[in-house]
């Protein structure tokens, strides 16, 4: 499935994020914040190749980080509309006016 600007799907990009989650959170202990999933996914292999995917698109205007921070943003609102699978395996509370995620079993999904 293509969502967004047409360049990158969720079905490719919520793995990635949510093992993301499960690293920072692992070395932090902390509620993971959408600017670290932002930042994680531009330095992550398998986050950078969705974003350079998705940014190749030469009808694309969008940085590389605002690609990420969309995806990261997806992510957040599928939670909130209730449909994410991963609902299960995160735990999640506001930071800063926005959504931060715990997850709920490290070893999960």
């Amino acid at each position: 499935m293509i969502y967004s600007d047409g360049t990158w799907s969720h079905n490719d990009a919520f793995p990635v994020i949510a093992r993301v989650i499960r690293e920072i959170h692992t070395s932090t202990n902390s509620f993971v914040r959408h600017d670290e999933i932002v930042d994680r996914l531009l330095s992550d292999h398998e986050g950078c190749a969705l974003i350079d995917a998705a940014h190749r698109d030469p009808e694309n205007t969008v940085t590389r980080r605002e690609i990420a921070a969309n995806m990261a943003a997806w992510f957040s609102q599928k939670f909130t509309m209730g449909t994410s699978k991963w609902i299960a395996y995160f735990e999640r509370k506001r930071i800063r006016r926005r959504w931060a995620y715990k997850p709920i079993n490290r070893n999960a999904v």
